[in-house]
C-alpha cells in the first residue's frame, strides 16, 4: 500500500531545507588586487599573491558567498514558488501514485532550475570589472528521506491540494 504524501508538507520541507542549505554555498574567484579591494570580499587564506603592496593587476582569490546573494534576493520567495510549482501546467507533480524515484527526480529538476536561474546574476559591478562575472551556483540533490526521515517508502499517494491553498502559510 502506498504511503500518503501531502503536497503541503513536501513544499514546506523543500522550503525549510533550501533555506538551510543555500546560505552555505560559496566559491573562490580569482580577481585582481584592485578588484578585490574594491569589492570588499573576504580573501582566501594562504593566498600566495597577497601582500600589503600587491601589484594592482596581480590575481588573488576571494570568497564569493553565492548562497547569501541568492537569499538576499528580494524576490527569493516568489522565484522559489515559480520554479517549485507543484501545479505547473507543463510539469506538475502528479496527484495519485508516484514512485520515490519519480518524486525525487521532479524535486531535483525543479530545485536545480531554480538555482540555475541565479547563474545569470551579473556580479561584475562588485568588482568594477570591464567584463561580466556571473554568479556560480552549486546544484543540490535531495533524497526524500533527507527532507523527512519518515519518507523512506518506494511508493507514495500524493494528494491533489493546490498550492494556492497553502503557499502563504509557508513562504513569507
Amino acid at each position: 500500500m502506498a504511503k500518503k504524501l501531502l503536497r503541503r508538507e513536501l513544499f514546506a520541507f523543500l522550503w525549510e531545507k533550501l533555506e538551510q542549505d543555500i546560505p552555505k554555498q560559496c566559491y573562490e574567484l580569482e580577481v585582481t588586487s584592485d578588484q578585490a579591494e574594491y569589492s570588499g570580499y573576504e580573501l582566501v587564506k594562504n593566498n600566495d599573491n597577497i601582500s600589503n603592496n600587491a601589484d594592482p593587476i596581480t590575481n588573488i582569490k576571494v570568497i564569493i558567498q553565492s548562497g547569501e546573494m541568492i537569499m538576499e534576493d528580494q524576490d527569493f520567495g516568489k522565484e522559489f514558488c515559480r520554479f517549485i510549482n507543484l501545479d505547473d501546467e507543463f510539469m506538475p507533480l502528479k496527484s495519485g501514485l508516484n514512485s520515490k524515484n519519480d518524486i525525487e527526480s521532479w524535486i531535483n529538476s525543479h530545485i536545480n532550475s531554480f538555482l540555475g536561474s541565479y547563474e545569470s546574476l551579473n556580479i561584475d559591478i562588485q568588482f568594477n570589472s570591464p567584463s561580466p562575472i556571473f554568479l556560480k551556483v552549486e546544484y543540490i540533490y535531495y533524497k526524500l528521506e533527507e527532507l523527512n526521515k519518515d519518507w523512506t517508502d518506494e511508493l507514495y499517494d500524493i494528494d491533489d491540494e493546490k498550492m494556492d491553498s497553502f503557499i502563504s502559510d509557508i513562504v513569507y
